[in-house]
């Protein structure tokens, strides 16, 4: 795998905390939530495209300049064991803001998040080959700097094109990207794992 120690950082402070309450909720369905740090989704469960809610105490409104960037990233393909492929760059979502009505979940203490603009990488399910052991899929969610503009920007600095095939997404470098954009620390990560059923 490609060095991303901000992610394999962020990824060892949740396995290592007592407290498996995530500050970033995804949601891909009713029936599949990552409502705890490393939870098992099966790959069909996660096919389309997430939601994401961010703990109520960390949101800052749109008013406010509270714009988010998150990212989706394989960090084990093709294997966890052997993962040359990885980091594979599975979403890339610029401009989310709170939810115009509040968008509170979970009684109150998850702001959902939403944004107008395209995907600067639309996302992909899980898809672990056969016979691999769970791959990991983190998600991380930066407040988005004020330099960064919209997803032709940003994609125009990354050197991507409007639609990133799969060569654009493998070996994905996660510190450039960090780099490029002027993210600090994320602000908030949860991840999931899946395997090839």
């Amino acid at each position: 795998m490609r060095a991303c120690p901000s992610v394999l950082t962020a990824v060892e402070k949740l396995d290592a905390s007592s407290d498996k309450t995530p500050q970033l909720r995804v949601v891909f369905s009713e029936d599949a939530a990552v409502s705890s740090f490393g939870i098992k989704l099966s790959k069909f469960a996660a096919k389309d495209a997430p939601t994401l809610s961010l703990s109520s105490s960390l949101v800052k409104s749109h008013h406010d300049g509270g714009k988010y960037i998150a990212i989706c990233l394989d960090l084990d393909a093709p294997f966890p064991s052997f993962s040359f492929l990885g980091p594979i760059a599975h979403w890339i979502q610029t401009d989310l803001v709170a939810a115009e009505n509040g968008g509170s979940e979970g009684g109150g203490g998850f702001t959902k998040l939403e944004s107008g603009a395209r995907p600067v990488v639309p996302y992909v399910g899980p898809g672990p080959p056969p016979p691999s052991a769970p791959h990991r899929y983190v998600f991380m969610l930066w407040e988005q700097p004020a330099s960064v503009a919209g997803p032709d920007e940003v994609s125009k600095a990354l050197s991507l094109p409007a639609e990133p095939g799969l060569t654009a997404r493998i070996r994905w470098d996660q510190a450039a990207f960090e780099k490029r954009m002027g993210l600090a620390e994320p602000l908030a990560v949860n991840y999931f794992v899946a395997d090839s059923e």
